[in-house]
């Protein structure tokens, strides 16, 4: 998995300042036809994607609003959504409902892109939301139990850098936090 073994940098405080390296001005409509446009690379589609969350999206928001920034979710069918909060490692995003988005992974299911996040609230049955749920969230459907929010997200990608950090940008209504600074 991506993040396991993460850890805080020695020293490094628990800002809730930060700031995020994905700040964009393009217009949303421009960043999904990126993002949807299959005759570019994963990482041009990827850092798209990412800008919307980073841009576009703020932790507390329904499904409703989720979908008018995403609009169209054509890229989520290159993806994989994995519920998550299970196992060891490193795990910033808390919640009700934890997810795992890799975006275009490879054949073994790795991908340099992976958002994490929470919704609130559990499903109809009282477990934490299914995968169809946070889907559904996403794709803005307005019939889901509870009428859950966004808690939190985080944007995981490898820096391309001569050191090759992983960076997570951590959302939430505290405000951003970045892990491997």
């Amino acid at each position: 998995m991506l993040l396991s073994g993460c850890a805080l940098t020695p020293g490094e405080s628990l800002s809730w300042s930060d700031h995020s390296s994905l700040r964009s001005n393009k217009d949303p409509a421009i960043l999904r036809a990126l993002a949807n446009d299959s005759n570019l690379g994963h990482t041009e589609r990827a850092l798209a994607i990412f800008k919307l969350f980073a841009n576009y999206i703020r932790p507390g928001q329904s499904a409703e609003q989720i979908h008018s920034a995403l609009a169209d979710t054509a890229w989520l069918d290159e993806a994989k959504l994995h519920r998550s909060g299970y196992g060891s490692g490193f795990r910033p995003i808390e919640g009700d409902s934890l997810f795992e988005l890799v975006l275009f992974p490879d054949d073994q299911g790795s991908s340099d892109w992976v958002i994490e996040f929470s919704l609130s609230g559990r499903g109809p049955d009282k477990a934490p939301r299914r995968e169809q749920e946070a889907l559904a969230f996403l794709g803005g459907d307005p019939n889901l139990a509870n009428n859950p929010k966004l808690q939190e997200f985080g944007l995981t990608f490898l820096e391309r850098s001569d050191r090759g950090w992983l960076r997570t940008e951590h959302f939430t209504q505290r405000g951003i936090h970045v892990y491997g600074q």
